[in-house]
């Protein structure tokens, strides 16, 4: 850049240089003058003085001349070297300028530099930042995962609603009993009765007496088992039907407050752990136990619909039982006939005693449900029962029950206030003692 100023200024001085030098000789020229006086002074001839005169002054003449010209060049190297100067100057504060300009810009260059190294640094802390609240955000998104499922499941411990109320729960017990009532009114009229001694059973397991009484006792109770053995030739249907309906009442109830229908052995002993905490705890609490204990349970016994059918096969054989026991003519068989004519009602009335049973085990937690069984002699309480073949008439003190032949419902609510409240929601259908006695007088009418 330097070069396009310096170039101009090299070549006009080297021609000033070469005029001054033209004009320095051209001067050096006029010395003959001189001479010519030296040589007039010393006496040399007069006839060359005049001729040498008239050419030192021409050429001093042209000397002039030369030297006019020169000047004029000198004068207009001078305005050109002025120019150039000017042009230089100019030149130079553009230059400068510029410099100015690129060291603005290259400071500016330098902020920008710093800025963004000062941006890249922020950047890298918010990075840093960003992931530290990322990492903060999915362990907060963690343990609010974590006390939400455990605010749910205190939720479920402690909340009362449930989704069944007592009618509900009343309503299916009472048509699993109208099945069972229905059922025992059809069986009763199927068999042809005789006495029993003069009965020729012909299968093995009955013609063991002594072991079919003691399972006949085992399914209703001991008094209503003695009236069906003596009853003999007297025997009545009624008697026969209210022998099926306990039976099936008792069984059923079997199934419904069973924890774990018999299968894991545990059962029982998950009841009695059930009954302690009732007495330590609150309701919602031990009961909410009750339902995920009996649920685990009932997932490790059962295994889909087809445990319908052992309890099918369990209310055949103690149903045949009763009629072996009361006597049968013929050589046909009592458990098949009765499999192959009642067995679709006794597996609806299994499966209802199923649904039934993870209701109140399960499904209710705000209280306990639980079906009320009257056992053989015990008092019979008006308020409390009610006699399934009476008509209303007075009953005596003292008289005793024989058997249960529709199940009762009884709610049973433990609050900090008031304690341990039972509420009977229906009475149990109960058939007295003296009903074998009443039937063999209407019999003898």
């Amino acid at each position: 850049m330097f070069e396009c100023f310096t170039r101009p200024l090299v070549w006009i001085f080297l021609t000033l240089s070469s005029t001054f030098a033209s004009l320095a000789a051209a001067i050096a020229g006029s010395q003959p003058l001189d001479d010519h006086d030296s040589a007039y002074t010393n006496g040399r001839a007069k006839a060359s003085v005049p001729r040498k005169t008239h050419r030192t002054s021409r050429e001093v003449a042209r000397s002039l001349e030369s030297g006019d010209k020169h000047r004029v060049e000198i004068e207009g190297l001078h305005e050109r070297l002025s120019g150039m100067e000017e042009a230089s100057y100019r030149k130079d504060e553009e230059l400068t300028a510029l410099r100015r300009r690129e060291q603005e810009r290259e400071e500016l260059l330098a902020q920008m530099a710093r800025s963004a190294q000062e941006e890249s640094h922020k950047n890298a802390l918010l990075q840093d930042q960003l992931g530290t609240l990322t990492v903060v955000r999915r362990n907060e998104a963690s343990l609010l995962e974590s006390r939400t499922s455990e605010l749910r499941a205190a939720q479920v411990y402690l909340s009362k609603a449930d989704a069944f109320s007592d009618a509900d729960v009343q309503e299916r017990l009472e048509t699993l009993s109208a099945n069972i009532f229905q059922c025992a009114a059809q069986l009763a009229d199927t068999f042809p009765y005789k006495s029993a001694k003069s009965a020729k059973p012909n299968a093995p397991r009955m013609r063991d007496r002594a072991a079919l009484r003691k399972r006949v006792a085992q399914s209703i109770e001991s008094g209503l088992t003695q009236a069906l053995e003596t009853a003999g030739d007297r025997l009545d249907t009624l008697l026969v039907q209210t022998a099926a309906q306990a039976c099936m009442s008792r069984f059923f109830l079997e199934v419904i407050t069973s924890w774990d229908l018999g299968a894991t052995g545990t059962g029982q002993s998950a009841a009695n752990i059930y009954a302690q905490l009732l007495q330590t705890e609150y309701q919602a609490v031990a009961s909410r136990w009750r339902a995920l204990t009996r649920k685990g349970l009932r997932i490790m016994s059962e295994s889909g619909p087809g445990d319908v059918a052992p309890l099918k096969t369990r209310a055949v054989n103690q149903l045949g039982d009763i009629i072996v026991l009361c006597g049968i003519g013929g050589d046909g068989d009592p458990y098949k006939l009765i499999s192959e004519k009642y067995g679709s009602r006794l597996q609806e009335a299994a499966e209802q005693a199923l649904e039934l049973r993870k209701v109140i085990g399960e499904d209710v937690v705000a209280c306990d449900f639980k079906p009320v069984y009257v056992s053989d002699g015990d008092i019979f309480l008006p308020d409390s029962m009610d006699d399934a073949f009476g008509n209303g008439d007075h009953h005596a003190a003292d008289e005793k029950v024989m058997c249960t032949v529709t199940m009762g419902l009884e709610r049973i609510e433990k609050s900090e206030r008031d304690g341990v409240q039972r509420t009977l929601l229906l009475k149990p259908g109960v058939a007295l003692q003296g009903l074998p006695v009443e039937l063999e007088e209407a019999r003898e009418v």
